[in-house]
């Protein structure tokens, strides 16, 4: 990879860090779809889930004080995360890549294109059915993509939580699902020496946008950086199916 890919990637590190340190989820939404353009999907998912390891860790610890009061409602949630992450894993591992990469932009653009335009359900307390649900869902996509983001953001309206127990709470199942994934991914062997350079050229520029992200939480509106970053990922979604495309 040259150098101008790797500075493009590391722009896009910390963009996507600001973005997961103000909404509480978003880095690999961002990341992967700008990242696929210049990158195997097995070279970059890997790497990305070696990136969140800590970020969402870091992330989870901001909001350790909230874990207490969140955790029993959570844990269907993060249980339901392990076989949906092992079976997202699985695909990742048997399609051939050119496929992979079109199966990816062909789950991503719906997704992006729900959040942007559709209008989510009004909140409602979370049965035990609808969070093992989400956490089947999120583990699936989180496997195959590392992108969890929008169905996190879902659940997180249907359950009505306020800004900073969203925050935390997402905060919390993103930390369970980098971690439950690099567990499968290492079984799996997708860690490769190239993948790791990877991720440790990357992981200083996303630490750093997680911390500008945290700073900048109290000051700007959620509302519209959200929908900056979720008009950017179509963009990105776009140019990268149609890429996906011509090379299929």
């Amino acid at each position: 990879m040259s150098t101008p890919e790797l500075i493009f990637l590391a722009i896009a590190a910390l963009a996507a860090g600001t973005i997961n340190g103000l909404l509480g989820y978003g880095f690999s939404s961002l990341m992967v779809p700008t990242g696929l353009l210049l990158t195997p999907v097995r070279l970059l998912n890997p790497a990305l889930v070696l990136i969140e390891l800590p970020l969402n860790t870091g992330a989870a610890l901001i909001h350790r004080r909230r874990i207490p009061g969140l955790w029993r409602e959570l844990r269907p949630f993060a249980l339901a995360l392990l076989p949906g992450i092992a079976l997202g894993a699985l695909i990742l591992l048997g399609l051939p890549a050119p496929l992979l990469k079109l199966v990816c932009y062909g789950l991503l653009l719906p997704l992006v294109l729900l959040q942007i335009f559709a209008r989510p359900p009004a909140p409602r307390p979370a049965e035990f059915r609808a969070r093992t649900g989400f956490g089947f869902a999120t583990g699936l996509f989180y496997g195959l993509t590392t992108i969890s983001g929008p169905t996190l953001a879902l659940y997180a309206h249907r359950r009505g939580y306020a800004k900073d127990d969203a925050r935390a709470a997402l905060s919390i199942l993103r930390a369970m699902e980098s971690l439950i994934a690099f567990i499968f991914f290492t079984s799996l062997g997708l860690f490769t020496a190239q993948g790791l350079r990877l991720a440790l050229t990357l992981l200083p520029a996303a630490l750093m946008g997680l911390w500008a992200g945290h700073t900048l939480a109290t000051r700007v509106e959620d509302g519209r950086f959200r929908r900056l970053a979720l008009h950017f990922n179509l963009l990105a979604v776009a140019v990268g199916l149609v890429r996906a495309l011509g090379a299929a």
